[in-house]
């Protein structure tokens, strides 16, 4: 397969110390996924058994150095973990040092109770007692900053369970501060300078939003331009940088809110706080919250059994989410991805447990992923509507607006990574 130019996706523990011929091997693939839940030796051996941190890292730099010593493409290297209340703390760590072994990309999966399992000592951090919750939160969001400040792909599914206990268990400016969003205006401290990030129409509504609360704006901030709006200066970040002061408040008032936030990271500032949905909001229309309030969960009581892949499943304060009018789910597998079962049968992704269709002399991939079940799917994810009940439910993907996500999909198309034509 190697020669004929198939991308192998190599998936493994790295239990044992690798032989040259493996490494030279594996060094061909297209992507390889690392398990390390934590690089803490005694943890990560309590948690899978028969795995050491340090032959992980060993062979993660044979892999490398390989590579680089004959000068070969390097492959995606990816990290993953499964969330748990026994790893959860050391989650900071685990990305310092996939920073320092130059791994780009770690995902962290949520933990799934599967029927007829017994999860032992270990439990969904969601689970954890109100006393030791609030730890386990602010060490996620570190870990979060890190991953953004180093220019690492971190990926955290079951955000939404999370920031829902968060939002249930700490106060509404801490939890602001934690995730480094803005939740309310009166969160914001009228006697320190105000800087909103983006001076477009939610930069301007956000404004006029503050103005209404008598809170002063100092400035605006924009990627690349000076100048000035209404009487209030318009800095280019860099113009900024320079005259940053260390008690400013910045509010990012724009759709792409992670884009800036790596762009503040870049230029050393972790402060900002994401404000585009106070920006949007007014007395009489407010935008509905795209993370249910903590009551919601009480859904999650009946424990509805999900159907994946591989069985029947149940998260903790598992919460069918409403995804709002105009929102959808960050989901691009449909576009890029496709999964198959021993008997042949497809499926869009790990989490949605209903068969596409199935695989016969007749039918093929490609009539597969172009048939009304597919068509159907990407079109829902498309334009929000009608969206199918695990899609809804999902915590591998976050809530995005439509229109943010349709971005998203172009960008892949553009790009060339998507198998499909176009947006349907």
């Amino acid at each position: 397969m190697l020669g004929k130019g198939i991308d192998i996706v190599f998936v493994s523990s790295f239990s044992r110390v690798m032989t040259p011929d493996e490494v030279a091997v594996v060094s061909r693939f297209g992507e390889i996924e690392i398990s390390i839940d934590s690089v803490d030796a005694d943890i990560l051996r309590s948690v899978r058994k028969a795995v050491d941190v340090r032959t992980i890292l060993y062979n993660t730099h044979l892999i490398r150095a390989h590579i680089i010593a004959h000068d070969l493409p390097m492959p995606r290297l990816i990290w993953t973990a499964v969330l748990t209340d026994r790893v959860v703390n050391g989650l900071p760590d685990l990305v310092a040092m996939a920073i320092s072994s130059g791994i780009v990309t770690v995902n962290v999966n949520d933990l799934a109770y599967f029927k007829g399992t017994g999860i032992g000592d270990t439990g969904h951090v969601a689970d954890m007692s109100d006393a030791l919750f609030p730890a386990a939160f602010l060490a996620v969001q570190k870990a979060r900053r890190m991953a953004r400040r180093h220019g690492v792909n971190l990926t955290i599914t079951g955000m939404d369970r999370l920031e829902r206990r968060a939002r249930a268990v700490l106060k509404r400016a801490e939890y602001g501060r934690a995730v480094g969003s803005l939740e309310h205006v009166d969160d914001v401290d009228p006697n320190r300078p105000v800087f909103i990030y983006g001076a477009g129409e939610a930069g301007r509504r956000l404004y006029r939003v503050l103005a209404a609360a008598t809170i002063a704006v100092a400035g605006f901030i924009d990627s690349a331009r000076d100048g000035e709006w209404d009487g209030v200066p318009i800095s280019s970040l860099e113009t900024y940088r320079r005259q940053a002061g260390p008690d400013d408040q910045i509010l990012i008032a724009s759709m792409y809110e992670e884009e800036i936030e790596k762009a503040l990271s870049r230029a050393g500032i972790d402060t900002g706080l994401r404000a585009h949905r106070v920006a949007m909001m007014t007395l009489a229309n407010p935008l509905p919250s795209v993370v249910p309030a903590a009551t919601d969960a009480e859904a999650a009581k009946a424990k509805t059994w999900r159907q994946g892949i591989q069985g029947q499943y149940v998260c903790a304060d598992d919460a069918s989410d409403d995804v709002p009018a105009g929102y959808t789910r960050q989901c691009l597998s449909p576009w890029t991805e496709i999964y198959f079962d021993p008997k042949g049968e497809v499926y869009s992704c790990c989490f949605r447990g209903i068969a596409m269709a199935k695989l016969s002399g007749e039918t093929g991939i490609d009539a597969v992923r172009n048939d009304a079940p597919y068509r159907r799917l990407r079109h829902s994810l498309l334009t929000g509507e009608n969206l199918d009940p695990e899609c809804s439910r999902c915590t591998g993907h976050r809530i995005v607006p439509v229109a943010e996500f349709q971005d998203s999909v172009r960008g892949v198309l553009t790009a060339g990574q998507s198998i499909e034509k176009g947006l349907p």
